[in-house]
C-alpha cells in the first residue's frame, strides 16, 4: 500500500509540474485542457471529453449509475504571472524549493487539479469503485467572469449530488454556498449622493 501511495504521490506532482509548465491564461487554455484530457486517459478513466467552449471532463463509473455524480471542480486558468524578476523561479519553471512546488498557479489552481485528477486515479489503482459516478470539471475562464463554469450548469445532463471546488482552502473544508436569495426594493424619496441626503 505504501508504494502504491508513493508512486501516486510522486506522479500527481510531477503532473502539477507539467501543469505549470503549462502557461493557462483566461482564454488560452486549449494546452492544458488538451494536457488533462491525455493525462485521465493515460490513467484509465472511463469517459473524457472536452466541451465546444474548452471545459475538459473525466468521469469514473461508480457502482450505481442512477445515484447523482460527485463533481470535483476546478478551472483551468490562472492570473497573469506578473514581473519575472519578482519570483525565486522563473514562473512557469514548476520548480520544488525546499519542500513546496513554485509556479505561477500552483496554490491557485493547478496543484489542486493535479489533486483532484489523481485522487480519481488513486481509486482505479486500488482497484475501487465508488458507490456513485465521480466527475473531473476543469472548466476555463474563471478568473474573468466564469464563462465555463456557467456553461457546464446550463448544459448538464447528469445528476449531481455534491460538488467539491478545488480552491485554495489551508486544507480546510468550507461550505461555499446555501442558497441565494434576490430581491428587487423599492425606495421612495429622491436620488441623492449619501454625504447629502434629504
Amino acid at each position: 500500500m505504501t508504494t502504491t501511495n508513493d508512486t501516486l504521490l510522486a506522479d500527481c506532482l510531477r503532473f502539477a509540474q507539467r501543469l505549470i509548465q503549462t502557461p493557462s491564461m483566461p482564454g488560452e487554455e486549449g494546452a492544458i485542457a488538451a494536457l488533462i484530457a491525455a493525462e485521465m486517459r493515460q490513467l484509465d478513466f472511463d469517459e473524457v471529453w472536452l466541451d465546444e467552449i474548452g471545459n475538459v471532463y473525466g468521469r469514473i463509473f461508480g457502482q450505481d449509475r442512477s445515484l447523482g455524480a460527485l463533481v470535483l471542480n476546478t478551472h483551468l486558468d490562472h492570473v497573469d504571472p506578473g514581473d519575472p524578476a519578482l519570483w525565486p523561479v522563473p514562473p512557469y519553471a514548476g520548480a520544488i524549493v525546499g519542500e513546496r512546488l513554485v509556479g505561477r498557479g500552483a496554490c491557485d489552481i493547478k496543484g489542486p487539479l493535479a489533486v483532484q485528477i489523481y485522487s480519481m486515479a488513486g481509486l482505479r489503482r486500488l482497484g475501487e469503485r465508488s458507490r456513485r459516478d465521480v466527475v473531473f470539471t476543469g472548466v476555463v475562464e474563471e478568473e474573468v467572469g466564469g464563462a465555463g463554469a456557467i456553461y457546464w450548469a446550463e448544459h448538464l445532463d447528469y445528476p449531481v449530488a455534491l460538488v467539491v471546488l478545488g480552491e485554495p482552502s489551508g486544507n480546510r473544508l468550507s461550505l461555499g454556498h446555501r442558497g441565494i436569495l434576490a430581491l428587487w426594493v423599492t425606495f421612495p424619496g429622491r436620488s441623492v449622493h449619501a454625504s447629502v441626503p434629504q
